[in-house]
């Protein structure tokens, strides 16, 4: 995700939206906003929102020398109050949290069901868990349920970690997939 976002960053008409993160910056540490969707139509750049907000957030990437050259570093808001609190939040955010990056559409045509499917997402998932934390309890009884490993995670660590879905509406080819099981899939 990193090479991703530097890419765009080198592109010959890239479109600064890091602003975009001052919005989730006001949303951590409610209670009621846990869940984030981000919803627009194909081609508007939400893989690229996604490669962004993983690159500011994480603690394993070291980018304040990116983001400081971008608009975030300077906030948004015409009320100075405001945007030095956009500003206190940007720095205060920036690499502070475990960040974990699931794709729906990557080698989406490899999986026979949606059991395999899970199952290759959750590998996935303890793979990262593995660099994050490697001397976690959670590894040494990793279960099939993705939510239950999560939630144990955090209650071992007590740590925040953001969860990054990219292409969750993804429009599988595997019939087996579709309709019947979307749901299973939101709800995952």
């Amino acid at each position: 995700m990193c090479e991703k976002f530097k890419g765009l960053l080198e592109e010959k008409y890239f479109i600064d939206k890091s602003n975009i993160i001052n919005d989730f910056n006001k949303l951590i540490n409610r209670n009621s906003e846990k869940y984030v969707c981000i919803t627009k139509p194909r081609r508007f750049g939400k893989t690229s929102i996604a490669a962004m907000l993983v690159m500011y957030y994480s603690k394993s990437i070291d980018s304040k020398e990116i983001f400081d050259k971008l608009k975030i570093s300077k906030g948004k808001s015409s009320d100075n109050k405001e945007k030095n609190n956009e500003i206190k939040q940007y720095k205060e955010f920036q690499g502070k949290y475990y960040t974990l990056y699931l794709d729906f559409s990557s080698n989406v045509f490899s999986f026979k069901n949606l059991r395999s499917f899970i199952s290759s997402i959750n590998s996935k998932l303890k793979i990262d868990i593995e660099e994050l934390f490697p001397n976690s309890k959670v590894l040494k009884d990793y279960d099939d349920d993705i939510v239950y490993n999560l939630k144990k995670l955090y209650l071992e660590t007590d740590k925040k970690f953001i969860l990054v879905i990219d292409e969750w509406d993804y429009k599988s080819p595997i019939k087996s997939l579709q309709i019947k099981n979307a749901i299973i899939i939101l709800i995952f």
